[in-house]
């Protein structure tokens, strides 16, 4: 079994090899790393050079920015039988892909999700993960499923079920890229599940607001509202509610004693309605 790592990655080299370190102490060995790079510039050149000693290294370069379109690159390039998508600033404990083969050998399953968490802090990422395993469902992925944690078959994919390269970061819909890439893969009727017991490590990003963070916000926002559109069904209802009302609602109520955060949660409310709507017309 072996998997394709894609990783499409910008303006990173620290974060890379920390990416890379981690991949080197795998106790799983048989996966190729697709390195999908959108710098204009050579800046990966030596750092891919030394660590091509250790690891299965196809050095791609793209001439154009956008993480879903280049994921794509690295999906038709690859040659793993699975396939899976780390950001160029997470990383792998050291059982991750062992554990993952595992999943795929002794259980009818054709795509997986699990725990993403900070590593110092053990912190979840951006969510609250079950801590039992599920069935993954268009109702629920958007719970349970971050890019950084799917790993497929590679012989399910096609162009239908390739990310959708107008969502994602580097695009007008800057999230969401991953949700709509499982609901997808559920819909054409394959097998998914969340496991609890497997993690990957990702920072805990920044919460302090900023002109720039407003900006991402707005983006992100406008994604996943497009998403909740697009896959829009009876499972889907709750998740509507809970991501059009329920969590912006609760956002401004916590958020009451800061002017920034409720400017924020009032900025996602806006953009999540504004993506489901400019949606629909479009």
């Amino acid at each position: 079994m072996m998997f394709s790592l894609i990783v499409a990655t910008y303006g990173r080299e620290e974060e890379l090899k920390t990416l890379f370190k981690s991949l080197v102490t795998q106790e799983y060995g048989d996966f190729e790393v697709i390195v999908v790079d959108q710098n204009k510039d050579c800046r990966l050149d030596d750092i891919i050079k030394q660590y091509s000693q250790v690891l299965d290294i196809v050095h791609h370069k793209s001439d154009q920015l956008g993480l879903s379109y280049n994921r794509n690159i690295g999906l038709k390039i690859a040659k793993g039988s699975y396939v899976a998508f780390p950001d160029d600033d997470c990383s792998y404990p050291p059982s991750l892909l062992k554990k993952v083969s595992y999943k795929f050998q002794n259980n009818d399953i054709n795509f997986l999700t699990f725990r993403c968490e900070d590593e110092d802090s053990n912190r979840p990422l951006l969510r609250t993960f079950p801590k039992s395993n599920k069935k993954l469902s268009v109702g629920n992925v958007m719970r349970m499923g971050m890019s950084i944690s799917i790993f497929t078959e590679r012989a399910i994919l096609n162009e239908s079920t390739y990310f959708n390269e107008s969502i994602g970061s580097g695009c007008e819909y800057g999230s969401g890229e991953e949700s709509d890439f499982l609901m997808k893969l559920i819909e054409c009727g394959h097998k998914g599940y969340y496991y609890s017991d497997i993690i990957v490590n990702h920072p805990y990003p920044s919460l302090s607001v900023t002109k720039e963070t407003l900006s991402r916000t707005k983006k992100y926002a406008l994604g996943h509202g497009k998403v909740i559109r697009d896959h829009l069904c009876i499972g889907m209802i709750p998740q509507f509610f809970w991501s059009l009302m329920v969590r912006p609602i609760l956002g401004l109520a916590m958020s009451i004693k800061s002017f920034s955060s409720i400017k924020n949660n009032l900025i996602l409310m806006k953009y999540r309605w504004i993506g489901f709507i400019k949606n629909k017309i479009d």
